[in-house]
């Protein structure tokens, strides 16, 4: 059985399943600086709670336009996700970062299609306990013919065009549609490799280091040029690129320590997608 074909660069096929659209979650923090969150499964209508990279291209544009804006942050805390509107998603980050500073802080995780999207920002900062990289493609095909033939049943594919109908249960996965599946994964690849070189100023040395799947803690991840600088949310608020005359929030007193109070709330249900990567090899569950 095929699974999400072609769609997948970091996440479980199982967490992108239909779900509503949602909106690109952004805080006004105070001094010009706006910060959108790239949390969960990358999607583009925002699946289980995920982002909606539909909804974090729009924002990007709007805030580009805001003349009281003059810095975004993009706080990231992802597995990745579909390769549906990750590229996009970059080539606005790509697009809006020559029009204000975009800088990504990674708080706990930034992988796979969740790089990609930040590859382009002008300087990514990481938690020194965060995880960074992942960078890869691949796509799932459950073969169930043996299954089928156990219970008696033969499936049939009538089709036009040879390679029609791949991943269809009950069918044996063949050394073709094999051949044509790598074909495709190695084209969506490439995508977010020269998107990663360019936006990192990759060698192709170093391109080859990192491009392996691995993920990274942080201070390996700047020692290969996957980040810049390790650091903190705060120190990224505090540095330079904002100002101090224009103020926003919802709540308007003290924007930015309103900003934290929820930061700290949303941190104790954030880290659920962690066992993606740390499962033990004997409970029979894929590690990415």
């Amino acid at each position: 059985m095929l699974r999400n074909l072609f769609s997948l660069y970091g996440a479980d096929a199982q967490s992108l399943a239909p779900g509503r659209p949602q909106s690109a979650a952004t805080e006004h923090v105070g001094g010009g600086v706006a910060v959108i969150q790239l949390t969960g499964t990358l999607s583009r209508d925002g699946r289980h709670g995920g982002t909606s990279t539909d909804a974090v291209r729009a924002e990007l544009k709007t805030l580009a336009a805001d003349p009281s804006v003059n810095k975004i942050i993009l706080q990231v805390n992802s597995p990745g996700g579909a390769s549906a509107g990750t590229a996009s998603l970059h080539d606005q980050v790509v697009a809006t970062a020559k029009q204000k500073p975009i800088v990504a802080f990674v708080e706990d995780l930034a992988a796979s299609a969740a790089y990609f999207a930040i590859a382009g920002v002008i300087k990514i900062v990481a938690s020194r306990s965060a995880l960074v990289g992942a960078i890869g493609t691949y796509a799932v095909i459950e073969d169930v013919s043996g299954m089928a033939e156990k219970l008696g049943v033969k499936v049939h594919v009538i089709k036009a065009g040879e390679h029609k109908g791949i991943g269809t249960p009950g069918t044996a996965f063949t050394d073709s549609q094999r051949s044509e599946m790598q074909r495709i994964v190695n084209d969506i690849n490439a995508q977010s490799l020269d998107a990663i070189r360019e936006g990192r100023k990759l060698t192709a040395a170093k391109l080859k280091v990192v491009s392996t799947g691995q993920i990274w803690i942080a201070s390996d991840a700047k020692r290969f040029g996957l980040i810049d600088e390790i650091g903190s949310l705060e120190s990224v608020l505090s540095s330079p690129g904002s100002s101090s005359s224009t103020t926003h929030s919802r709540r308007g007193a003290d924007p930015q320590a309103d900003f934290y109070a929820r930061l700290e709330a949303q941190n104790r249900r954030r880290n659920w997608y962690l066992p993606l990567f740390f499962r033990s090899k004997n409970d029979g569950k894929s590690s990415n």
